[in-house]
């Protein structure tokens, strides 16, 4: 009968993207080959510093990736989904479904035009 191998806590991904993706999990403790080191790491920290650049990496790959297709001219497949249309005097209404996480998709505020008259006679 072979032993029982050791197991070990490691933060873990399996697929791309961000710190959003780690979690958790237990896996057979690995045996570094030659050349190899196991690390055991007592604790670590991520600061403010860290997550606001990660975020600034999201807004900008948002802005030059995504948006570009949700533009006038892209494709009308790519439309936003909107949820509700609110008019601005119902914006209560509209913010207390927000807070309910009621919506799937967006809450539009229909805000009037303002016209700009000429002056005064």
């Amino acid at each position: 009968m072979r032993p029982a191998r050791e197991k070990m806590f490691a933060a873990y991904f399996d697929r791309p993207g961000g710190p959003e993706n780690l979690y958790m999990k237990e896996v057979v403790k690995p045996d570094p080959g030659e050349g190899e080191v196991l690390v055991r790491v007592f604790a670590s920290a991520l600061n403010k510093a860290d997550l606001l650049q990660y975020k600034e990496r999201l807004v900008r790959a948002f802005t030059e990736e995504a948006l570009p297709h949700f533009s006038r001219w892209a494709s009308p497949r790519l439309q936003p989904l909107v949820d509700s249309v609110y008019a601005l005097q119902d914006i209560a209404k509209a913010h207390r479904a927000m807070e309910e996480n009621r919506n799937i998709g967006k809450i539009i505020i229909e805000i009037p035009a303002f016209v700009k008259k000429g002056p005064r006679q």
